[in-house]
C-alpha cells in the first residue's frame, strides 16, 4: 500500500532530515553509488566498517594530554 507522505507532516519532515544527514540512502543518486560501491570493495566486514568510517574526524592527541584529561575529570 502506498501513502503519500505529504499526509503525514512530521513524517515526512523526519524523512527529509534522514536523508539531509545521509541516514537514508537513494539508490541512483551519489550516495546510492558510494554506498553500492562499499557493499562491493569493502573486505574487512561490517563492524570493521563502522568503526573505521566513525572515526573519521576524532582528534588524537599524545599520552600525556589523554592522562591529564582523564585525571582531570576524576
Amino acid at each position: 500500500m502506498s501513502r503519500d507522505l505529504g499526509s503525514y507532516p512530521s513524517v515526512a519532515r523526519e524523512v527529509i532530515r534522514l536523508l539531509d544527514y545521509g541516514f537514508l540512502i537513494v539508490a541512483g543518486t551519489a550516495l546510492g553509488d558510494r554506498n553500492d560501491k562499499y557493499d562491493r570493495e569493502w573486505r574487512w566486514g561490517e563492524t570493521a566498517g563502522l568503526f573505521h568510517f566513525s572515526i573519521k574526524y576524532t582528534q588524537y592527541i599524545d599520552a600525556g594530554s589523554s592522562i591529564a584529561a582523564m585525571t582531570e575529570r576524576c
